[in-house]
């Protein structure tokens, strides 16, 4: 499992769409993204709307992240049992002028 949006060192805006790849060759289920605040350890936003595509991309919305702090995030899924988790992408401030890259479309689309 990866996250490829947002990355370290990065910048996303307080409501966007997470991202990333998983191995479609497992199932996948109960996935999981959250934001922890890197000066704020109690400041965790849970991801919403987590969607496993057929294509082997992830998605899930973000909001409520707080302008100027940054967060570092983390993902997992479960597959056969087994927690899979994405390496951690750190230090992603939020900013309010932020152009996000959307996921690729879905084959086919």
């Amino acid at each position: 499992m990866q996250i490829c949006y947002p990355t370290s060192n990065s910048t996303c805006p307080a409501q966007y769409t997470v991202w990333g790849t998983y191995d479609t060759s497992n199932p996948a289920s109960n996935g999981t993204a959250v934001m922890t605040n890197v000066n704020n350890s109690n400041d965790i936003i849970s991801a919403e709307n987590f969607q496993f595509r057929s294509d082997g991309i992830w998605i899930a919305q973000f909001a409520g992240l707080t302008a100027g702090c940054t967060y570092h995030v983390d993902a997992s899924y479960v597959s056969n049992g087994t927690t899979i988790a994405a390496p951690q992408v750190t230090n992603v401030l939020v900013s309010d002028d932020v152009v996000i890259p959307v996921p690729p479309p879905p084959e086919g689309a």
